[in-house]
């Protein structure tokens, strides 16, 4: 698809990808899978109501580098 593009948002938990997930799901959005840890990171994807694909990621190690 020309011009298709992921939109990526690094998220503070993964208890809060599973709320954004679910909320996106209850608003009009359609996701096609549970949220799952790949290499260390847990993510999801959700599509909003106009088609645009969202994945939602969680990294404990960039969530620990932030931290002082």
């Amino acid at each position: 698809m020309p011009g298709a593009c992921v939109i990526s948002c690094a998220i503070g938990s993964g208890a809060e990808v599973d709320d954004i997930l679910a909320r996106a799901g209850t608003a009009g959005g359609a996701v096609p899978e549970a949220a799952g840890t790949y290499d260390g990171t847990y993510m999801g994807y959700f599509t909003d109501p106009d088609g645009h694909l969202w994945e939602l990621v969680f990294n404990v190690q960039t969530t620990s580098a932030a931290t002082p």
